[in-house]
């Protein structure tokens, strides 16, 4: 029973083993500190604490008479409400807490999501989904193109569905050397797209207004490679360029 009541104190009520077995002993009557050594096996300089630790959990009271303890039920019963107190309160700064940690860890959340970000693209399919995902968020595009209207067949279709999925500015810098069909104009109609010439292209790039950018290598169908690229002021930086680019091209075309 004993055994029982020690394990019960200390796993439920915080204490531990010396107050827990000092406790016991001095329910069983012993009221000195050199009686509750020899009753709980606790060694006498370490009574003195224990017994002082267990007055400030209400189990017991120290007068000039000895040590008694509490009546058990009154004093249980105290400290399961002083227990619960805590408790409330711990849950309470934990709710405070978790209200800031939720804060910080978004705030860092949104860091990471507005952060720079790479990915190589492979494929010609992984290319143009990735193309169309992001052309999908922004309201301008513009697009320099050399080595990639090899490949405008399979992109068309990808084109057309950006046009017809939102009102948006689609611009193409095309190199010089680029020889368009009837047809071809009438696809760039069809899509609202504007278009002009320039010598000066020296990759297949998508430039968006926000902060994504495709700087393409295709070398036609499946062996096609691209490098997107999320980061607000290389874009940003990427967009003046092309800008510039497709504003002295239409100087020298007039």
């Amino acid at each position: 029973m004993s055994r029982e009541a020690v394990k019960l104190l200390r796993e439920y009520f915080g204490l531990n083993m010396y107050e827990a077995r000092a406790y016991l002993a001095i329910l069983k009557g012993a009221s000195t500190h050199k009686e509750i050594s020899r009753a709980s096996g606790v060694p006498l300089p370490r009574v003195y604490d224990t017994v002082e630790n267990l007055e400030r959990m209400g189990l017991v009271r120290i007068s000039d008479s000895g040590v008694e303890a509490v009546e058990p039920s009154a004093a249980i019963r105290a400290m399961m409400i002083e227990l619960e107190r805590r408790f409330m309160q711990e849950q309470e700064e934990r709710r405070r807490a978790g209200d800031r940690l939720v804060g910080i860890l978004s705030k860092l959340a949104r860091e990471r999501s507005e952060g720079s970000e790479i990915l190589i693209l492979r494929g010609l399919n992984s290319i143009a989904s990735k193309m169309l995902e992001i052309c999908n968020s922004h309201d301008e595009l513009v697009f320099t193109v050399r080595k990639g209207i090899r490949v405008k067949e399979r992109l068309k279709p990808y084109l057309e569905a950006l046009a017809t999925s939102g009102k948006r500015r689609i611009r193409f810098i095309l190199h010089s050397r680029i020889s368009l069909s009837e047809e071809d104009l009438q696809f760039f109609r069809k899509i609202n797209a504007e278009i002009t010439f320039s010598e000066n292209i020296m990759l297949d790039v998508l430039v968006t207004d926000g902060e994504e950018a495709i700087i393409g290598l295709p070398a036609g169908g499946e062996d096609a490679i691209a490098i997107w690229v999320k980061h607000e002021s290389f874009t940003s930086s990427l967009m003046e360029a092309v800008n510039e680019l497709w504003e002295y091209a239409k100087r020298i075309k007039n």
